[in-house]
C-alpha cells in the first residue's frame, strides 16, 4: 500500500506495506502549505476511488511581508498597489482584520492614503503611493504592531517623459519628436495643432 497526497510543502511518513491485525495501517502527513489536500490511496497497484482531503489551516500570525513590492514609477504618478501581508512563519497568508500598518520612505516624502489597516484576509493594500520629487535608491519600511518591520526592494521615482515636436521634420518621422523629462511649452502644442489641421488653432478651439 502507498500513498500519495495533492499540493505543495507536503512531508509525508508512507506507511507499513503490511497491515496491522486490524486490516489498518497508520502514515503521517505534515505541510507548510495551507490548503486542502487530496490524498490517493494505492492498493497492490490499484487506486482505489476514496480519496479523502485533509485541510491545513495557516499557524499563528508571526510576521508581515510584501507581498506586492513597490516598483520603479515617473514621479508624480501612482505606483501599482503595494500589499503588505500579515503571515505565519510558513508564509501562509493569515485572515487577520483590523491590523494598523503603516509605510516609512527611506528618504524624502511619501505621498498616498497611509497608514492602511488590513482586511479579513490579513492584507493592507496601499493603492494610491506616489512619490514627488525625483529619487533613486528608495524603498519603503512596513510596521505594524506586534511584527517586526520588513523593507521592501529598492526602487527609484525618475522624470517623467515628454516627447515635443521638432520643427523641421515631418510629422509621420521619428526624427520628428524629441524625448524630453521637460513638459513641452504651450507654442510648441499649438504649432503642433495648426501642423495637423493645416490652420491656425485658435486658443478657445484647443
Amino acid at each position: 500500500m502507498a500513498l500519495a497526497v495533492s499540493g505543495l510543502g507536503n512531508i509525508l511518513t508512507q506507511p507499513s506495506s503490511i497491515t496491522d491485525v486490524n486490516g489498518q495501517i497508520t502514515a503521517t502527513l505534515a505541510s507548510t502549505v495551507a490548503e486542502a489536500k487530496t490524498i490517493i490511496v494505492t492498493v497492490d497497484g490499484t487506486v482505489i476511488n476514496a480519496q479523502p482531503t485533509v485541510t491545513f489551516v495557516p499557524g499563528p500570525a508571526t510576521q508581515i511581508a510584501f507581498t506586492s513590492q513597490p516598483v520603479t514609477t515617473p514621479v508624480g504618478v501612482t505606483m501599482p498597489a503595494v500589499v503588505v501581508q500579515i503571515e505565519d512563519q510558513a508564509g501562509n497568508a493569515v485572515p487577520q482584520s483590523g491590523a494598523t500598518v503603516t509605510l516609512a520612505l527611506s528618504a524624502g516624502t511619501l505621498s498616498g492614503t497611509n497608514p492602511q489597516l488590513t482586511d479579513a484576509n490579513g492584507k493592507a493594500t496601499f493603492n494610491d503611493l506616489s512619490i514627488p520629487a525625483i529619487s533613486s535608491g528608495l524603498y519603503l519600511t512596513a510596521s505594524a504592531a506586534g511584527f517586526s518591520p520588513v523593507q521592501s526592494s529598492v526602487f527609484d521615482a525618475p522624470p517623467k517623459i515628454f516627447y515635443k515636436l521638432n520643427n523641421t521634420s515631418a510629422l509621420n518621422l521619428p526624427a520628428s519628436w524629441t524625448q524630453s523629462s521637460e513638459v513641452p511649452a504651450r507654442p510648441v502644442h499649438r504649432r503642433l495643432m495648426e501642423s495637423v489641421y493645416g490652420n491656425q488653432c485658435q486658443r478657445r478651439h484647443c
